[in-house]
């Protein structure tokens, strides 16, 4: 606690530091250490519901009976936790969370937190359990840290998003708005962008990746709704390097 008693802050005021401020709520977001409290708390909570798990007060779940049981992933502040949709379960795993907040400070967001179940349970049981755990109930959870939870479905309905934001990143811009330069940063660093975390876990359809292609092309060709332009040159061709006569897309 020396390291969150003893910082002060000044704030930069026309380039100069000015005032001597001291914290009194904790470290600031963007402190170096701030992680590592962060991480010791997370350590924390994952331990008390292993603890659960191994009093048999929660049970997690098995891919097969001799599969390890997984009762929680934790990826900084997203958490994913898996338990028998029994009534002793729900109360016991909002008594973790209780705790873990009276201990740490840190507050959970019922608000964006949602809780799904197998087929086999009945939709009343559902919304009971749902309501004592006091999130939303949904079908199923549709991403998990920005990917789909589910393959089973069609790959084209599953990663269609990548399109939209696409779409949404080029539409609205025309051509009179961003230079030949800006359009080619605009490309590089932020449309291309889009889709690298996601086809770095998965193999993307050919189709979708052509579909990207053909809204890239036509942002930087000036395509509009109602007015076409001609593509002098084919997409493969502009993503030569510069060096050998391309534009390194």
């Amino acid at each position: 606690m020396r390291c969150v008693r003893t910082v002060s802050y000044s704030y930069i005021v026309n380039g100069d530091p000015q005032g001597h401020v001291i914290p009194s709520r904790g470290l600031r977001q963007g402190n170096s250490i701030s992680p590592y409290f962060f991480l010791l708390c997370a350590e924390a909570l994952s331990k008390m519901i292993l603890t659960a798990e191994e009093g048999n007060v929660i049970h997690g779940v098995k891919i097969c009976p001799s599969a390890p049981s997984i009762s929680h992933f934790l990826f900084t502040d997203d958490a994913f936790i898996f338990f028998k949709a029994e009534i002793d379960e729900c109360y016991a795993l909002k008594e973790i969370f209780e705790q873990y907040e009276r201990a740490s400070g840190q507050l959970i967001s019922y608000q964006k937190s949602s809780v799904s179940f197998s087929k086999n349970v009945k939709r009343d049981k559902q919304n009971d359990l749902a309501a004592i755990l006091e999130v939303l109930r949904v079908d199923k959870h549709d991403k998990y840290l920005g990917l789909p939870t589910e393959q089973s479905y069609s790959k084209t309905e599953a990663f269609n998003f990548l399109n939209e934001r696409i779409r949404k990143r080029t539409q609205g811009r025309q051509e009179k708005t961003l230079s030949a330069a800006g359009k080619e940063v605009m490309v590089k660093a932020v449309v291309q962008s889009i889709p690298t975390y996601v086809m770095s876990c998965f193999e993307l359809p050919k189709h979708l990746c052509l579909e990207m292609h053909c809204l890239m092309a036509r942002f930087w060709w000036g395509d509009k709704v109602d007015d076409k332009k001609i593509h002098w040159l084919a997409w493969e061709k502009l993503c030569v390097p510069k060096s050998e006569g391309g534009l390194g897309f």
